[in-house]
């Protein structure tokens, strides 16, 4: 998994997002790598490894009933970005009768609402990095395996808590360069008054 980090990596990553809208199977990166899980289960009885897999499954299910939230939340980001390129296609004209402010504050709302929609759609599309459970690895494993499952279940939670964060930010800077396209459009409409 792809990890960015560093100055600007928020605003690095979300535009690695939009650009991966139109790089079909393109890997996005995260904010952070996976914590591996590498503390030793012998100690636990069964009864502790069933409790562990247990709450491996519900945090799993978790994970996912997350990031399909975040993905309803884009399609209303979504819809919204649509609505506002109407009111930027219908603002067109009369940003550029008017003085160079109008015009100004019109491209910028533009590409403040091509970013947005960018990010909207790539929470929507770009392949998700989830953790699970390979029953077919599983039987490979050296007995006991509900030992070998805790194992897995563990292991398997640090991707996807690192893809439903990421997610979320991006989600959230959609959001804010959304709401920035607004205002540019504000402005452009006083401009062109």
């Amino acid at each position: 998994m792809k990890v960015i980090t560093g100055r600007w990596a928020e605003f690095r990553l979300y535009l690695c997002y939009v650009a991966a809208v139109f790089w079909p199977g393109v890997r996005v990166p995260t904010f952070g790598t996976p914590a591996e899980f590498t503390t030793n289960l012998d100690s636990l009885t069964d009864d502790d490894l069933k409790i562990l897999i247990e709450e491996g499954r519900r945090m799993l299910d978790h994970q996912e009933m997350g990031l399909e939230r975040i993905r309803s939340r884009a399609v209303t980001l979504l819809t919204v970005g649509l609505a506002e390129t109407a009111v930027v296609s219908a603002l067109a004209a009369r940003a550029f009768h008017h003085d160079a402010p109008a015009a100004v504050t019109w491209c910028l709302g533009v590409v403040a609402i091509v970013l947005a929609i960018g990010g909207a759609i790539s929470v929507l599309t770009a392949q998700a990095r989830m953790g699970r459970v390979d029953a077919r690895h599983l039987a490979t494993c050296t007995p006991p395996l509900l030992r070998a499952t805790a194992h897995e279940y563990l292991q398997s939670l640090g991707e996807g808590e690192e893809t439903v964060r990421t997610r979320l930010t991006v989600l959230r800077d959609a959001v804010l360069t959304e709401s920035f396209a607004a205002l540019l459009l504000a402005l452009t409409w006083l401009f062109a008054l």
